[in-house]
């Protein structure tokens, strides 16, 4: 056997007993790969070179051979005998690179035929086919060096600590181990001179600083998976939390998941609560409805509120929410400081309109939203109910109006069923299909038409506009229009180039400083109205006598033909106009008509009008019924008041204004009585 074959099998028989494991341990383990002298000093026992002898001779096998012809290459030459077949010279080959040294059984490190003595560290090449970083030492490559070495790499001017094992560095090894009583780690078999990051060993992840972990480090560190958190030089794997530090150099509240950060969506705990967590950290102005995999949370100010209940807002929509939860579900009407919403699987139906149920009752919904001032007839899929206030009145049994008429209610709901007279008090009401056809009274309106109050001024007027004309051409307050109020008319339009008529007309009143507005409406006022569509009877009859006391509450005063504001003038029937009015009753006489002198005594009128309620029986009052009197013992009507009950009355008295008195008048007593409803 040649000396190259025998240095190949002891070469690999080397390869074989050279091996070193990198230990670790949970703290971490201590199985540590020896290391001479702290990582300074150089293994100095060699071992047998197990390398194969590569040479530039032939092996034996191949030197007897001839070419196929049977001739030798040229004369019985060989190659190796420096001669060309022509007898000419071979140039010699320039060594660069690794050469094996038969002689000393070495591989040395080579430059332009230089052997490199000088040269200390690591060097790529090629030794038995295998390209790897070597380590040399003088020029001269140690294939038996195992451990860690502190050189470089060809010409580089740092020198750092590098992972040997039979002379090559470990470029595919990376590790974090354990040398004396420090951790290192090893990355492409070279520990990192400087720089942090995040490394891995069989134990754990490490944070690594400058090459080693550093136990003392508590907070967030980077790797090239992303930012973890670390306690004590270690990722703490088993962390779920919100923790607050910087991470990519913005100090916040971030979310960790299995120790690490996630940049993520979601809301997430810590020991302070429930957070909104965006793109991985607490977004403190969050106030909407979030998610995270245990359902939709409220978030106010970046936090969970598990003490809100109520409707809140997100991208999505508004949605029901429960102890700081959506409650998918909720099918119900409920609140939030903006109102009632009708819920629909958590959610509010802005596109649902109907009724619609909560624990309260049933509720008028337009556009998802309660709507409190529905006074109607409204339907749902159950059939047509009367709405007050927004709420179905199953106690509610009288007639009530929408856009479409009047109705019968029995229980709250249009009784389709009914036809005849329907009787609610003094009413008779004419019924088919459960629609109102008609009354034996007037029946109620939703708004009071009057004639215009345009008119002009003259000795047939009373009330309130000629007060305001004696008030400027008389210096008085007198509401009725004398022959003076004409002598002082004719006067003023003279003096301010007008025709001179006697009577005021718009041009005229417009001269004395008043508002073409009051020309129009001075005479013509009108309650508010006090009924709705769905009001009953008794509610009407409550209009009537609320309007009384808001007319005595404001100190109406006396005066004849005025039916006025609360607190301006009003006479006896005067003010029982003010209260059918706000009951929703327009009988055939009206205010405007009371403005002339021919009408003073208007009160007669009301008593004649059988369209306006049942007659009855003075003995058996009851409250909103109208009262008439009559003077020195005469049945002829003179004075008109409403009655309160137990024996009181409202009216309007010369002299006194809108009182609060008893029924018994002295020199007056009660002729009839009318009761509207």
């Amino acid at each position: 056997m040649k000396n190259k074959q025998i240095a190949a099998v002891l070469f690999s028989a080397g390869l074989a007993i050279a091996g070193m494991t990198a230990p670790a341990s949970a703290a971490p383990a201590d199985n540590s790969i020896a290391v001479e002298a702290e990582l300074s000093e150089q293994n100095e026992n060699s071992q047998e070179n197990n390398a194969t002898v590569q040479t530039s001779e032939k092996s034996d096998e191949t030197q007897g051979e001839t070419s196929s012809d049977g001739e030798t290459p040229g004369d019985g030459e060989t190659p190796g005998n420096g001669k060309t077949p022509d007898n000419s010279e071979t140039p010699a080959e320039q060594k660069n690179g690794f050469f094996y040294d038969e002689t000393t059984q070495t591989w040395s490190l080579y430059q332009n035929d230089v052997l490199q003595s000088d040269f200390t560290g690591f060097y790529e090449g090629t030794i038995n086919t295998i390209t790897a970083w070597y380590y040399v030492e003088n020029g001269s490559v140690d294939l038996e060096r195992s451990g860690f070495i502190q050189a470089k790499r060809n010409d580089d001017t740092t020198e750092n600590w590098c992972y040997v094992k039979n002379g090559q560095l470990q470029t595919d090894y990376t590790d974090v181990v354990k040398v004396g009583n420090e951790w290192w780690y090893v990355k492409n078999g070279v520990v990192p001179a400087s720089g942090t990051t995040v490394a891995q060993n069989e134990n754990g992840w490490w944070y690594i600083k400058n090459g080693k972990v550093d136990f003392n480090y508590n907070g967030f560190a980077q790797n090239e998976d992303g930012w973890w958190y670390i306690r004590d030089g270690k990722v703490d794997s088993d962390r779920n939390d919100v923790i607050k530090g910087a991470v990519n150099g913005q100090y916040a509240w971030w979310h960790i998941r299995n120790g690490k950060v996630t940049f993520d969506n979601t809301v997430a705990k810590n020991q302070n609560g429930w957070w909104r967590i965006e793109n991985g950290k607490v977004n403190f102005n969050c106030n909407s409805v979030e998610k995270n995999e245990n359902g939709w949370w409220y978030i106010c100010g970046g936090k969970v509120d598990f003490n809100y209940t109520g409707i809140a807002k997100n991208v999505n929509g508004w949605w029901r929410i429960v102890g700081g939860k959506v409650d998918f579900g909720c099918n119900s009407v409920e609140k939030n400081e903006n109102g009632w919403w009708y819920i629909r699987g958590g959610k509010v139906d802005f596109n649902y309109t109907g009724i619609a149920k909560n624990r309260n009752g049933w509720w008028r919904i337009v556009g998802g939203k309660v709507d409190f001032n529905c006074n109607s007839v409204e339907k749902n899929e159950n059939g047509w109910w009367v709405l007050r206030g927004g709420k179905v009145d199953f106690s509610y049994n009288d007639v009530a109006q929408n856009r479409n008429g009047w109705w019968v209610i029995n229980g709250g709901k249009v009784n389709f069923g009914f036809n005849g007279t329907y009787k609610v008090g003094v009413r008779d009401y004419y019924v088919s299909g459960g629609k109102v056809n008609g009354c034996n009274y007037y029946m109620p309106q939703n708004s009071i038409s009057l004639p215009s109050g345009g008119y002009n001024l003259s000795t047939a007027n009373i009330g309130l506009k000629v007060i305001k004309v004696n008030q400027e051409v008389c210096g008085n307050s007198s509401e009725r229009y004398t022959s003076a109020t004409e002598r002082a008319v004719r006067n003023f339009q003279s003096r301010h180039k007008l025709s001179v008529t006697g009577y005021v007309d718009l041009t005229t009143w417009k001269a004395m400083g008043y508002s073409e507005y009051d020309w129009y409406n001075l005479g013509t006022y009108r309650t508010p109205m006090k009924v709705t569509y769905t009001s009953n009877r008794q509610d009407r009859i409550n209009a009537m006598i609320q309007t009384a006391i808001d007319y005595k509450n404001a100190g109406t005063g006396y005066k004849v033909g005025c039916s006025g504001t609360p607190g301006s003038y009003v006479d006896c029937s005067g003010l029982i106009y003010q209260c059918l009015y706000a009951a929703g009753i327009n009988p055939s006489s009206n205010i405007v008509d009371h403005a002339l002198a021919i009408h003073e005594y208007t009160s007669i009128n009301l008593a004649a009008d059988n369209r306006l309620g049942r007659s009855v029986d003075t003995n058996s009052l009851q409250r909103g019924d109208l009262v008439f009197y009559g003077r020195n013992g005469k049945s002829s009507v003179c004075h008109v008041a409403i009655y309160a009950g137990n024996g009181m009355i409202y009216d309007s008295w010369p002299g006194r204004g809108v009182t609060y008195r008893s029924v018994n008048i002295g020199g007056y007593h009660v002729v009839r009585a009318r009761r509207v409803f």
